[in-house]
């Protein structure tokens, strides 16, 4: 049984953890959060990353909003994943403010406000 409750469905879990750490960056500023995932959590959070988001190497292909593909996105968005037994994994996004940060925070912080 895990220490901690999962931080998405808040139930206690068996197998290992995973971690997620994340970003929404415009100019100097920076919202972050660090997110406990349980194994079915973390299968949903990789499967959102994989619609959505490029691994950080590509990061000169992405010119449309994560959230609404739209143009001319402003905010830049981080994700690490930490998954047991594997290397971190780095992935980025760029998204515009407001409906499309509200969104892309509650899927990758838990809630729409900035943590």
């Amino acid at each position: 049984m895990a220490m901690f409750p999962c931080d998405v469905c808040g139930r206690r879990y068996q197998g290992k953890q995973s971690s997620a750490y994340s970003a929404i960056v415009n100019g100097a500023e920076a919202s972050r959060g660090k997110r406990r995932l349980c194994p079915d959590c973390a299968e949903d959070l990789d499967e959102w990353i994989t619609d959505r988001l490029v691994p950080a190497e590509e990061t000169a292909q992405v010119m449309l909003c994560c959230a609404c593909a739209g143009a001319d996105p402003t905010l830049a968005l981080f994700v690490t994943i930490y998954h047991p037994n594997s290397d971190r994994q780095d992935f980025f996004g760029r998204l515009h403010e407001g409906g499309c940060a509200g969104q892309v925070r509650q899927a990758v912080f838990g809630s729409v406000r900035a943590p």
